[in-house]
């Protein structure tokens, strides 16, 4: 390596979802300081590839088809010992999720949303142990109930609440009162807004482009 040269610091990315791996893994060899050294479809080898690669930064996906979760993986790998720092993604942040994860040292959750060139500042950020920021999103995430989450979700697919009382089992009453309280946590003074607010703080996922 020649003088002046900054080394680019390994990192692991862990998805079943092939494309998004390659997306992630092509964003960090464009950049000039981290590179993917090891992919995987499964948790199962974490541990193997974490001895081998010695990683600045692991990413997993949450959710893994036939296998650990990324969670299950990350208290696996913490319980040999090593503290190298985990970024957990997923498409929708549980509070349970959320709760588990404050459990596990040196772990942060994000957006699975979150743009690629996001997603790589955020990695250097967690790399140099500074703090993601998603802390207003994690509040409002965790003053949900999991049925206001549940009522929260519906209202993202446009459901009206007479719908969304006979998706769930429940009475237009008891899904009015949740949408009252959906509105005042999220500090919104319609259903749109409160929609809207969800999707700004990545609780939500933004509408998709199907116009092609």
């Amino acid at each position: 390596m020649s003088e002046g040269t900054i080394a680019k610091r390994p990192v692991i990315i862990v998805d079943d979802h092939t494309a998004f791996a390659e997306a992630m893994g092509l964003a960090l060899s464009l950049s000039n300081d981290l590179i993917c050294v090891a992919t995987s479809p499964g948790t199962e080898p974490l541990v193997d590839l974490q001895d081998r690669h010695k990683p600045a930064l692991i990413v997993s996906d949450y959710h893994i088809r036939n296998g650990p979760t990324g969670l299950e993986s990350a208290t696996a790998l913490r319980a040999t010992g090593t503290r190298t720092p985990i970024m957990l993604l997923t498409g929708w942040p549980t509070p349970s999720v959320i709760t588990a994860a404050r459990d596990i040292d040196n772990l942060e959750v994000v957006s699975k949303s979150t743009p690629m060139r996001d997603l790589v500042d955020l990695m250097r950020r967690q790399i140099a142990g500074q703090p993601l920021g998603s802390g207003a999103a994690e509040e409002v995430e965790l003053q949900l109930s999991p049925r206001e989450m549940s009522v929260l979700l519906l209202l993202g697919e446009g459901r009206r609440a007479v719908e969304i009382a006979a998706d769930l089992s429940l009475s237009i009453h008891t899904v009015r009162d949740h949408i009252k309280e959906i509105l005042a946590k999220l500090n919104a003074d319609s259903q749109l807004k409160a929609v809207l607010n969800a999707q700004r703080l990545g609780l939500l996922a933004l509408p998709t482009d199907r116009s092609d």
